[in-house]
């Protein structure tokens, strides 16, 4: 049950705005319920959920309450895994608390949006994966940011070192993380309660930078505990085992060990084995399909299977061959793309516990996706979006636009940052007909929007990219746009400041590794924030008026 208060600013005026605080009491609540999902986007502001054995999942419609400034809904049973749209609610500042459900998998990348939170508590759940790299970007995180008793893996991201404001509260101990602990965080120089990391499986020394810390922590400081393998080199952390005779093995669980390198293909000789999990580790590299001799498995273990590593390319076919298998097919939360194969799926009738593959993948998505093609496949698009879908390599110039499908490389969207998003304008322009069917990325003459923000897109920012001169934007508010958040290097082009003199919104380029000076030409031309790798400057001006 909720209940809906309404606070009204100026109640003289005709169109009152609202600030709906959604409040779940203990009120005549009957049986389990799940999350609302029709709540008012315009005028929702905070949402609590608290203690009222809420079930189900976290609503991807949530996304929508952009407005939200507060989220909490702890201590319920709410299963699944917390859902990418959650990085749409950018307003969450106060807080944002999901602990002690039962939720699982890894947090999206897309949790890093929520750049203005100061506070939240994931802790005392079943959430797996490393936590992303993207969550460096709350840089507004303050105290109590709580993620212990869960069961990650790999390493806490040094980009979180990047919490400097932290004062108390950082909890993520019995967290299930390994390898060293991050110089970064001895940047935690204002912490003085609350620092505990301890009980999860490190390795190497303790840095100097984190344990000077602890002269100013008056209150729970834990990093060394009997869990720990602190004072162990990092790099003896071991392979995969290997066998004299594979053929008498029963059994192989390495669940969470944080082995490294690939899966021996001399796995396959593992034909008495019942039990395969390899689950939760640092695997690399391709799934042998040699492991579909492996017909007398009957299951994956708990958190097992290969779920949890860094596994790439597709789900082999031969996997098909596993009809024995009753529990625990896990392949999610690796880098698995393609379509998955006819046979395995098929599995999903045998299995009688335990069935997950796609969560945490690329699949359905063609395995050449980290590369971006050398050019886009049609001229005169008027908008190209490819926020956030880990694209590498160069930005294309030059090269002739190769053949592939429309619908696979090229988002129509003005929208907010939302997969597969449509234009709701319809913003399509006509290619004239003597025009030729393909051309180069910088002669897309007709763009207006370009979104390819939150990439790992290397090399220099094209020249060519000015050719674009009826650009007038790189996303909407909000919306991580341009080019801002890849790895680009190199000076920023001064041809930018002639050639895209009809861009109005945010100039981002910030979070690349951009050198040099700000040109002359760009700085008197845009409303620009534009970070380097050597300075940090803004630039103003007032926005050029529309063209018309």
């Amino acid at each position: 049950m909720a209940t809906h208060r309404h606070r009204h600013r100026r109640p003289d005026v005709a169109l009152l705005r609202t600030a709906l605080v959604i409040a779940a009491i203990l009120v005549g609540v009957d049986g389990a319920q799940q999350l609302p999902t029709d709540l008012d986007a315009s005028s929702t502001t905070s949402i609590a959920f608290n203690g009222l054995a809420y079930t189900g999942t976290i609503p991807t419609e949530f996304g929508l309450l952009t407005g939200v400034t507060s989220f909490e809904a702890q201590e319920n049973s709410i299963t699944g895994s917390i859902p990418s749209e959650i990085g749409l609610m950018a307003a969450v500042k106060a807080t944002f608390k999901v602990q002690k459900n039962s939720l699982s998998g890894t947090i999206p990348t897309e949790f890093g949006g929520m750049t203005e939170l100061v506070g939240g508590a994931l802790f005392t759940n079943f959430l797996t994966g490393h936590l992303p790299t993207e969550m460096g970007r709350m840089t507004e995180i303050k105290s109590w940011f709580q993620g212990f008793s869960n069961l990650f893996s790999g390493p806490i991201p040094t980009e979180m070192g990047e919490y400097t404001k932290m004062v108390n509260g950082f909890k993520w101990q019995d967290a299930g993380f390994s390898k060293a602990i991050p110089t970064e965080l001895g940047r935690f120089t204002k912490i003085t309660k609350n620092f505990m990391i301890g009980s999860n499986k490190w390795c190497g020394d303790v840095p100097t930078e984190v344990q000077a810390l602890s002269d100013g922590v008056t209150a729970n400081w834990q990093v060394t505990t009997s869990s720990n393998s602190i004072g162990t080199t990092c790099s003896d952390w071991p392979l995969l085992p290997t066998y004299d005779n594979y053929s008498t093995v029963k059994s192989i669980s390495v669940n969470q060990l944080d082995h490294t390198g690939t899966i021996p293909t001399e796995y396959g000789l593992l034909t008495e084995c019942t039990e395969f999990n390899l689950g939760r580790n640092s695997l690399t590299g391709t799934i042998p399909s040699q492991l579909g001799l492996m017909t007398k498995v009957t299951t994956g273990g708990d958190w097992g299977l290969l779920q949890d590593n860094s596994l790439s390319s597709t789900v082999p076919t031969e996997l098909g061959q596993l009809t024995n298998i009753v529990a625990s097919f896990y392949l999610y939360a690796n880098n698995l793309c393609d379509e998955i194969p006819t046979e395995v799926e098929a599995l999903s009738e045998v299995v009688q516990y335990g069935w997950e593959i796609t969560t945490g993948n690329y699949l359905g998505t063609v395995c050449s996706w980290p590369k971006l093609p050398t050019s886009l496949p049609a001229a005169y698009t008027t908008a190209v979006y490819h926020n956030d879908e880990d694209f590498t390599g160069s930005i294309p110039t030059g090269e002739r636009f190769g053949i592939s499908p429309l619908d696979q490389l090229i988002r129509w969207s003005v929208g907010p940052l939302i997969r597969c998003s449509i234009d709701p304008f319809n913003h399509r322009a006509k290619a004239s007909p003597r025009t030729p069917k393909h051309a180069e990325f910088g002669l897309l003459t007709e763009v207006t929007d370009l979104n390819l923000g939150r990439n790992s897109f290397t090399s220099t920012i094209p020249t060519e990219l000015a050719n674009m001169v009826k650009l007038q934007s790189g996303g909407e508010a909000g919306a991580y746009g341009l080019v801002m958040w890849n790895s680009l290097t190199g000076n920023i082009p001064t041809e930018l400041g002639a050639g895209w003199s009809n861009f109005t919104s945010e100039f981002d380029l910030n979070s690349n590794k951009l050198t040099g000076p700000i040109p002359t030409e760009v700085r008197e031309s845009y409303v620009a924030t534009i970070h380097t790798a050597t300075a940090t400057a803004t630039a103003t001006s007032p926005p050029h008026p529309p063209p018309p």
